[in-house]
């Protein structure tokens, strides 16, 4: 069980909000990964349930062990 909190002052609420990050630069890369990404949800959902999980597993095992893309991610 957590204990109660205190109220905050009004006047000090602002100190308590999340800093506001300066929003990034949209990239081509993430504009290409995100095209690729719709592409074969777009294919997998013409697929069976069965065909497109046997699909994703080899695509994760593919992604894992040769290329070690995002292992640490994964891991």
């Amino acid at each position: 069980m957590t204990a109660p909190t205190a109220a905050v002052p009004a006047d000090r609420s602002e100190d308590l909000a999340p800093e506001s990050r300066a929003p990034r630069p949209i990239v081509l890369r993430h504009r290409v990964q995100y095209a690729a990404l719709r592409g074969v949800l777009g294919a997998l959902g013409n697929l069976s349930f069965r065909r497109a999980s046997d699909f994703g597993a080899r695509l994760g095992r593919m992604g894992y062990a040769p290329l070690g893309i995002r292992r640490g991610v994964v891991e």
